[in-house]
């Protein structure tokens, strides 16, 4: 099988995933990972992490989860990888191993805010709510504008019985326009908290 191929059905599947049809692309991105040629090792890695991306779009999670594995194994100072593992990890709610793949790719790319927030709400899902808060602040620093992880941050605040302290970043999340925030300091300020 020429090995031109499989560049051609990694773009094929791309055009199948932009139209919305996960299904195809990824039908055709496992086709092209059986062949008897073995594509090289960047397309099979991108194979793989696309693989991932339509299995999450279809919700088949631990499809997704698997093939981000082979993705981080092969290529493990991809921090886009880690991200994604890390991603699935969290909505099957394995908490742990999540924080320890968002961990990796933070260690990679240290400036992605999204990895931090990340880390902060499974941080906060396993009960480590100071590390979630510094993780939270970290994202917030780094993207001063990221209201859903200002709005964590002060729910996170409040959970630590830190109403005064989760008050400015629950204001700066309502300023942003998110609702949840809005609704949540209308109610913290009715009930005088």
């Amino acid at each position: 099988l020429n090995s031109r191929l499989t560049s051609a059905r990694l773009l094929l599947g791309a055009a199948w995933s932009r139209m919305g049809n996960w299904a195809q692309a990824a039908s055709i991105w496992r086709l092209a990972l059986r062949q008897e040629y073995v594509p090289q090792d960047q397309d099979r890695v991108w194979l793989h992490y696309n693989l991932g991306v339509a299995m999450m779009a279809m919700g088949n999670v631990d499809d997704a989860i698997r093939e981000f594995r082979v993705v981080a194994g092969e290529r493990p100072t991809w921090a886009q990888g880690w991200s994604q593992l890390g991603s699935a990890l969290m909505a099957t709610r394995q908490w742990d191993q999540a924080v320890v793949a968002l961990e990796t790719a933070a260690r990679l790319q240290p400036a992605w805010a999204h990895l931090y927030f990340s880390m902060g709400k499974s941080r906060a899902e396993q009960g480590k709510l100071s590390q979630a808060v510094a993780s939270l602040q970290r994202a917030v620093e780094l993207e001063p504008r990221f209201v859903d992880a200002w709005f964590h941050l002060g729910v996170v605040l409040r959970a630590q019985n830190r109403s005064r302290d989760a008050v400015g970043p629950i204001r700066l999340a309502a300023d942003g326009g998110s609702s949840e925030a809005q609704s949540l300091l209308a109610s913290m300020y009715a009930n005088g908290s």
